[in-house]
């Protein structure tokens, strides 16, 4: 076996493993799983701070990097991608959303509780 075949073999293998994992992460997402919630915005809070920041180093014109030049159109769509993000984190953000995947059970605890907290969580007791 050649090096060269052997290289192409084992980038072959990283990426299925690397494309895996957004697969599964997908799947996770249409089954409502936590853990895929928790990835998700990781992954897009991710993306979004790296593509602003590439978007902030670049400016507003064109520069030069290794002698290329890079021109606007990187910048739009450096953008374009941001705000996409920006939408997939507002929208995995809503209150809806986040009760789908278990993460808004708890809320107004402190507003339910009126000191006695017996009554409310017993259906059956009487108040005297």
């Amino acid at each position: 076996m050649h090096i060269t075949e052997v290289h192409i073999a084992t980038f072959g293998w990283i990426t299925i493993a690397l494309a895996s994992v957004p697969a599964l992460v997908s799947f996770g997402l249409f089954l409502g799983r936590s853990w895929s919630w928790n990835a998700s915005i990781i992954f897009f809070a991710m993306t979004s701070a790296s593509l602003l920041l590439t978007f902030s180093n670049r400016g507003g014109g064109s520069i030069q990097v290794q002698e290329e030049e890079i021109g606007v159109n990187s910048v739009v769509q450096s953008l374009v991608y941001a705000g996409l993000s920006i939408a997939a984190l507002y929208y995995l953000t809503r209150p809806r959303v986040k009760t789908f995947f278990g993460k808004n059970i708890a809320t107004n605890d402190d507003d339910n509780n009126s000191g006695n907290s017996m009554q409310d969580q017993s259906p059956t007791m009487s108040s005297s």
